[in-house]
């Protein structure tokens, strides 16, 4: 959890505000997935013109996603946009103290997220295959300091795979 201190007294005194507070995320998460959307495409060196390609979509379709005002992005569409950047999306409903925390930095760079092929390329060898029975007892009695196993499916077959 993070420190309330952190996020600055003013902020703070603003947010105590419900409707401040609610403003403030729905902005937040508006131009956040707008910048987001804009640097995975800048940090894969595409146009515009690329992506759209990549989500069988008009380029004008691209520019309202990347336009910060816009704010009408719907799930299945960011999904598509996950999909076309091979990278995870995660939705979740978080404490506000967490929300603030993530979203201080919105720098390009911060932004940034490799693709599935370029995080597994530079992962540690910390992966290795598990038995699903094994990963059943694991994480019934898991620790802070025990690997985590995660179920990931591939096609029909499945494989369970151990993050340390």
């Amino acid at each position: 959890m993070y420190a309330i201190s952190s996020i600055g007294k003013k902020l703070l005194e603003k947010l105590r505000k419900k409707a401040y507070r609610h403003a403030y995320l729905a902005e937040h998460v508006r131009q956040g997935i707008a910048y987001q959307i804009r640097a995975l495409r800048d940090q894969r060196g595409w146009n515009q013109g690329k992506l759209s390609a990549a989500l069988s979509k008009p380029q004008s379709v691209v520019c309202r996603l990347e336009d910060p005002g816009y704010g009408k992005v719907t799930v299945q569409t960011l999904l598509e946009v996950a999909a076309a950047f091979d990278v995870a999306l995660q939705i979740q409903f978080i404490r506000f103290s967490s929300f603030i925390q993530l979203t201080r930095d919105v720098s390009p760079v911060a932004l940034q997220v490799p693709s599935f092929l370029e995080d597994i390329e530079t992962m540690p060898q910390r992966i290795s295959v598990v038995d699903p029975k094994e990963m059943l007892r694991t994480t019934e009695h898991h620790e802070e300091d025990q690997p985590v196993k995660i179920h990931v499916p591939k096609g029909i077959e499945e494989t369970i795979v151990t993050i340390q």
